[in-house]
């Protein structure tokens, strides 16, 4: 009641009755769900289960849900942590980084340049290229308080390419409103054919633009544990030989800064924390 939890139905059957916790499937019937948020139900104290008794037809049928949501979670945990281990071996053993088909990055420079040679003049044409991005993770400790950009970049050419995608992440201080520059980054991507690229971009941890956000609002000393940091968002560039040919953004006021004709130096100019 009043949002908060109350051991009296307060309305309704049972109305006045006390409620108690109780587990839907028993621990001895089947102790791998017993410990699951989902296998708790509210029921009037007079309703409780006293004895072992055999589960009914909707018990039986929830047993199964509750094993298959174990499994699930036990599969995700088995995975994740093969996953860590096949990570820390190879860096043991110094292997080089691999693509989601396992090749080296030694190897896909090769394919790419096989492609080249194949194609010719046409790989020296401007490409068609179409770009994303999206705000994918906020701090947390699981990454080491930063936030995280995801970018996806596809040459939708019938020829492989090479280009450079800029990429800009942004905050906004907390006062005055002002942007500036929390990351900046040049990658240049050889693509084949229809390849797309992904990149993870990151800032540095939350807490290490504070100071100078604080610094250019003029924010007193007494007053900063009030302020914090905002994140604002991001604005990617690609360019062909020096050319822009495609670029994105996450809002209308920084797609204009980055798309042809836009004013860059808007950009550019942003101070850097």
């Amino acid at each position: 009641k009043d949002g908060k939890f109350g051991e009296r139905i307060y309305k309704g059957r049972h109305e006045g009755s006390r409620v108690v916790f109780e587990l839907i499937i028993p621990g001895e019937a089947y102790p791998p769900g017993s410990n699951q948020l989902a296998n708790l139900r509210l029921i009037p104290d007079s309703k409780k289960r006293t004895k072992v008794k055999e589960p009914d037809h909707r018990e039986v049928a929830f047993q199964e849900q509750l094993a298959k949501l174990v499994n699930e979670r036990q599969d995700y945990a088995l995975a994740a942590n093969k996953a860590m281990q096949a990570k820390k071996e190879e860096a043991k053993r110094g292997a080089p980084a691999a693509n989601t088909l396992g090749q080296s990055q030694k190897e896909q420079d090769k394919i790419w340049e096989e492609a080249v040679a194949l194609a010719g003049d046409s790989a020296k044409m401007p490409p068609n290229i179409r770009v994303q991005g999206a705000k994918e993770a906020s701090p947390s400790k699981m990454n080491r308080n930063r936030w995280r950009v995801g970018a996806r970049v596809h040459n939708s050419s019938s020829h492989p390419t090479e280009v450079k995608a800029e990429i800009w992440l942004l905050g906004i201080t907390d006062r005055k409103r002002d942007y500036y520059v929390m990351s900046r980054s040049e990658h240049t991507l050889k693509l084949r054919q229809g390849e797309a690229r992904d990149l993870d971009i990151f800032t540095r941890a939350e807490n290490s633009y504070k100071n100078k956000a604080d610094d250019h609002d003029g924010v007193p000393k007494k007053e900063r544990k009030r302020t914090k940091v905002n994140y604002h968002g991001f604005a990617i560039r690609v360019f062909f030989d020096g050319d822009l040919v495609a670029s994105t953004a996450s809002n209308a006021r920084l797609a204009s800064w980055v798309s042809p004709g836009g004013d860059a130096s808007e950009l550019t100019q942003l101070p850097k924390f």
